[in-house]
């Protein structure tokens, strides 16, 4: 199977909105259930304006002041939290949803483009045979107007038949072509790459 959303930059980003909306999650029911630390330090020292500064060792002797503080924060009234929990299951549910879309939507697009070029190259194959038709048809034509059985309106009329059926084949070849571009912009690599996966 092919995966796709390394490929396409919408649905990298739609999974990795997803990630990010459940690391949220997660980091607010941490919040919600545990107690949280905090350990601060701190260091001061100052000179006086009659004392010269010597060296590092001046750091340590003279009017240093050192400060730690250490706070504990214990979650028993957290309703704020919880509500915003609520607020972050919602938003990752709506993430994870809109990632789901995103994936559904370029798997329709991929088969939607698969029916495209599978009807193209019917009409491929349909236009092949009626040039080949056309090209008889004249063939005929042209030797009925030389052998004087044929007019020459008949002859003009399977011509115009003729190219009007190259030029069918063309569009349909043309237009091959573009679906298979559009295949390769949304798989999001050259189709011989995708098919070598």
């Amino acid at each position: 199977a092919l995966d796709l959303s390394s490929e396409r930059p919408e649905l990298t980003s739609d999974r990795y909105a997803m990630l990010g909306a459940k690391d949220n999650l997660r980091a607010t029911r941490f919040r919600q259930r545990f107690p949280t630390f905090r350990l601060t330090g701190s260091y001061n020292w100052n000179l006086s304006g009659d004392e010269d500064f010597r060296g590092i060792e001046d750091l340590f002797l003279k009017n240093y002041r050192y400060t730690v503080s250490v706070s504990a924060n214990l979650p028993i009234f957290n309703m704020g939290t919880t509500t915003t929990a609520k607020r972050q299951r919602i938003q990752y549910l709506q993430q994870m949803e809109i990632y789901e879309q995103s994936k559904r939507q370029l798997g329709l697009e991929l088969r939607r483009t698969l029916l495209r070029l599978q009807q193209l190259r019917r009409s491929i194959e349909a236009n092949e045979a009626n040039v080949v038709a056309q090209e008889q048809d004249f063939r005929l034509q042209d030797e009925a107007y030389n052998f004087g059985a044929g007019t020459f309106l008949n002859r003009q009329q399977a011509q115009l038949q003729l190219f009007s059926a190259r030029s069918d084949l063309v569009r349909a070849r043309y237009d091959y072509q573009i679906q298979i571009a559009t295949l390769e912009e949304l798989l999001g690599m050259p189709l011989a790459e995708a098919i070598s996966q």
